[in-house]
């Protein structure tokens, strides 16, 4: 199977246009080699950076439960010791990754302050293979609970995920949005379990490129779920897809965190150079 070189990526100071940054994007050439330009370096999120506003310690993985998820798709877990995961279920991304391909170059060549995480993998999508890149300033998770996902102590993170059935390219663009959103809420998915969410404010997708003129459509949704407790969590998601869809599927890169204040401590420093370097080649 090709290879593909990777080397650490620097997490640029965000742009003052959401989509249109000043900054160079994180793309194939970043991956290649540092795009030119001033190298700023990144700022780590605090280790008591808050996720929401009522839950300081957000795990989405609290939410699942294996007896929610099993009707849906959801996988259960091997029992592994009394108060463990044994009482989960992996959550449903569709995400089907190549064995051997999922990679961080903060696991190769370790964490760093300066350089971001650069995570890439091929999957399997619309019957095809394909190559997908992100930078994040947070730890690749990996596990049997985890497809791609990086997440902070806080709780913040970003994760792809695999939209089915997509809408047809034509259709408009707050019904492109409502698909993304539902798709990503789904009862199997990371926020589904525990009577599900409920979807509050939803974005209409707009449409962007990054900087090697990829197409994307991208949304944020406001959203709250239940904690085992049934407590309500409000919630925050921006998600960028990858358009036209391919097969009837799309890869979306899933930025989810808190609101509010914790927003702007947790994701908001570094949530353009996220989604920016978000980028898909087929393989």
């Amino acid at each position: 199977m090709r290879s593909v070189g990777v080397v650490s990526l620097l997490l640029l100071a965000p742009s003052a246009s959401p989509l249109a940054p000043s900054s160079p994007a994180i793309c194939r050439r970043g991956f290649g080699g540092l795009a030119s330009g001033a190298l700023v370096s990144v700022l780590l999120p605090p280790p008591s950076s808050a996720a929401g506003e009522n839950d300081s310690r957000f795990d989405p993985l609290d939410y699942v439960n294996k007896e929610t998820l099993n009707s849906f798709g959801g996988g259960s877990a091997q029992p592994v010791g009394v108060g463990t995961m044994s009482s989960r279920a992996r959550p449903v991304t569709n995400v089907k990754v190549v064995d051997g391909t999922l990679t961080s170059t903060w696991e190769e060549s370790g964490k760093s302050k300066k350089a971001a995480n650069g995570v890439q993998a091929e999957l399997e999508v619309g019957g095809g293979n394909v190559r997908v890149q992100f930078a994040s300033p947070w730890k690749l998770n990996r596990g049997m609970f985890y497809d791609v996902e990086t997440r902070g102590e806080g709780g913040d993170g970003c994760y792809l995920h695999v939209g089915q059935k997509a809408p047809s390219a034509s259709s408009s663009d707050k019904d492109i949005a409502r698909w993304i959103a539902e798709s990503v809420t789904a009862k199997s998915s990371r926020f589904g379990a525990n009577g599900g969410v409920t979807l509050k404010t939803i974005m209409p997708a707009e449409t962007v490129m990054n900087a090697d003129g990829q197409v994307f459509r991208d949304t944020t949704f406001f959203f709250d779920t239940l904690s085992p407790s049934m407590r309500e969590l409000p919630r925050r998601a921006r998600v960028r897809a990858s358009w036209p869809p391919r097969g009837g599927e799309s890869v979306m890169l899933v930025l989810q965190g808190g609101v509010g204040e914790a927003y702007k401590k947790g994701v908001k420093p570094y949530e353009e150079l996220i989604m920016t370097s978000f980028a898909t080649y087929d393989v």
